[in-house]
């Protein structure tokens, strides 16, 4: 039996991918151990799931910031180098009690502790990964000057949008189906870009988008 967050996890990721999850979604056993045996030390157990359950599902891994395949992790100051942001301006790595670094440069030593362990900071990014360009469908509306992003979405959707994550700098709501409603807030709770909006189906997005007037940014 899997443990109740990651158990968790792949029940929101079934709902947001619209989908049965399959052994085809997650990477082989063999490669994990291979990578394990390699680097010397083994994968924290909820990335290993995640690799396990989830390794090949592209909109999750590759959409916006990449996950390392299991051939490609490597070590930085004995932690598991596993994410590269999408314009390779920094890196993430995790240790085995599952702390997060943020490293800037791989080439010094210099890394910065993430404030959510590392099952925290996969559920975030399960959203962040769909939102920054998984899901093939996003708009935009921008938001008067003095109504927060909250206000915003207790306004256009009170009832079926519901928290899914709020981190420093990120909120993201998810909607009635694979649909999310989402921002990058200052620290006033203010959006200056506006409520974004990402969806799965372009029904969906389209009935989103002309009810609540998101100007579409497909293309």
């Amino acid at each position: 039996m899997l443990p109740e967050p990651f158990a968790a996890l792949l029940d929101e990721a079934r709902v947001l991918l619209d989908r049965p999850l399959s052994v085809e979604d997650g990477l082989p056993e063999v490669e994990l151990r291979q990578a394990e045996t390699r680097l010397g030390i083994f994968l924290p157990f909820a990335l290993r799931l995640f690799y396990q359950h989830l390794g090949r599902v592209e909109m999750l891994t590759e959409s916006f910031q990449r996950f390392a395949s299991p051939q490609q992790l490597s070590l930085h100051q004995g932690r598991i180098v596993f994410l590269e942001e999408h314009q390779q301006v920094c890196y993430w790595s995790v240790d085995h009690a599952g702390s997060v670094f943020q490293i800037p440069d791989l080439g010094e030593a210099e890394a910065y502790p993430e404030p959510q362990p590392l099952e925290c900071f996969l559920h975030t990014l399960l959203y962040y990964q769909l939102a920054q360009g998984g899901y093939p469908y996003c708009a935009q509306r921008y938001l008067p000057a003095a109504v927060t992003a909250e206000e915003q979405i207790r306004q256009l959707h009170p009832a079926a949008a519901r928290p899914a994550v709020a981190v420093d700098g990120l909120r993201i709501w998810l909607g009635s189906g694979p649909i999310l409603l989402w921002c990058l807030p200052d620290p006033e709770g203010f959006a200056p870009d506006g409520l974004f909006l990402s969806a799965l189906h372009p029904q969906l997005f389209q009935q989103y988008c002309a009810r609540w007037n998101f100007t579409d940014l497909s293309g």
